[in-house]
């Protein structure tokens, strides 16, 4: 369940879409307005790491902005799993924002709540 074989995908911009879906609603949450690593971060970083530099490549160089945009999240989370920033998961977010309006339909949202966030 928490693995990702891209292969299963019917081709690159099908798996970048499912694995951007796992990083954006997997890998963050939302506690009293503040974007925070996700509940489920182990689901999260296996979908990233199951792109390397040519798969992102090929995505960086499509004529779809989704599918740019979709590797920029990719990207973004391979440098959290090296260096865990909030910072980056913003920028996650905000790429998540820009892939809606670009088409890319989600199945879920990231985890959101106020009050303290369990320990």
């Amino acid at each position: 369940m928490y693995g990702f074989k891209k292969a299963s995908y019917k081709d690159l911009h099908a798996a970048a879409a499912e694995a951007s879906q796992r990083i954006y609603s997997a890998g963050i949450s939302i506690w009293n307005g503040k974007i925070c690593p996700g509940g489920n971060n182990v689901m999260a970083n296996a979908a990233a790491e199951a792109f390397d530099d040519a798969d992102l490549h090929t995505l960086d160089r499509s004529a779809s902005p989704l599918d740019q945009t979709l590797s920029q999240m990719i990207r973004l989370r391979q440098d959290f799993m090296r260096a865990s920033s909030d910072d980056i998961l913003v920028e996650i977010y905000s790429l998540a924002q820009t892939a809606k309006a670009l088409g890319w339909k989600t199945l879920s949202e990231p985890y959101s709540r106020n009050g303290p966030r369990p320990v």
